[in-house]
């Protein structure tokens, strides 16, 4: 009887010791397996720090003065002209150009039907023999080609380019600004001189890379006896260029004033 109740009082401690084993290791799986689902289904949340947030619709485009272009993010300015009067007024009117020191401050057209509308139409699409300040189809409105032309009369609205003849007015004004509905455009006069009344985008393929490499050294360095260049002037086959031009003299077309700007900043604006 003794040795029963012994065997039977070791058997009962073998089974709690066995018991208490699995509640264990029971503990353990639930401990174990709580922890890989907690892990695989809870993320904390990332802190976004706001410098590495880019505002994509308020891109810049500037350059260092030579020509290279960099983009950075920034916000809209404000732009100065009300283009939505304007084009309830006349929908040909899409850009406006303003040169400091200069009456020059005026709507840019295109007709799109007419590149000689223009000649004898002033920006309210009344006959007028000063015209208006335009392009013709082939200079894109955004102005994102090379070589982008605007035209006025010597006897109208751009008489006052000739100013850049002056070596003294070319020296203390480099700028001229062009607003379209959204972007105000910066660009750095580098020449002003006379040349000859060929029709400059009819006359050269700016697609063509040697086509427009020889035509931007010329306008680094016209052939002219009138003329003024910017000291240092240069023009890398990245750059895009717009040029200014009028009669020489409001009597004869035999000559034409081209005054010339390269882009150093393009401005997301504020409509």
């Amino acid at each position: 009887m003794r040795q029963q109740a012994q065997h039977t009082k070791h058997g009962s401690k073998r089974h709690s010791i066995s018991t208490i084993l699995c509640v264990v290791f029971v503990v353990i799986a639930l401990v174990g397996t709580g922890t890989i689902v907690f892990l695989t289904f809870y993320h904390p949340p990332v802190e976004i720090s706001d410098s590495s947030v880019e505002m994509d619709d308020a891109t810049t485009e500037t350059t260092d003065g030579t020509g290279d272009a960099s983009t950075s993010a920034t916000t809209l300015v404000e732009n100065p002209i009300d283009f939505a009067s304007l084009q309830q007024e006349n929908l040909d009117i899409y850009a406006w150009i303003t040169i400091p020191n200069t009456n020059i401050s005026y709507p840019i057209c295109q007709s799109a039907t007419d590149d000689t509308y223009y000649l004898s139409h002033d920006s309210d699409g009344n006959e007028s023999t000063g015209g208006a300040v335009f392009s013709e189809m082939q200079t894109s409105k955004d102005f994102t080609k090379p070589v982008s032309v605007i035209y006025g009369h010597n006897s109208g609205l751009f008489a006052e380019i000739h100013y850049f003849e002056n070596t003294d007015f070319f020296n203390n004004n480099e700028y001229f600004y062009i607003y379209t509905p959204y972007h105000v455009i910066t660009y750095r006069v580098i020449s002003a001189y006379q040349y000859d009344n060929r029709h400059i985008l009819n006359s050269f393929d700016f697609l063509q890379p040697d086509v427009k490499r020889s035509y931007f050294d010329m306008v680094c360095n016209p052939q002219s006896m009138i003329k003024n260049v910017r000291e240092g002037a240069s023009l890398s086959n990245d750059d895009r260029i717009v040029q200014l031009s009028t009669c020489m003299s409001p009597y004869s077309s035999a000559q034409r004033y081209i005054v010339t700007g390269v882009l150093v900043s393009d401005q997301a604006a504020d409509r």
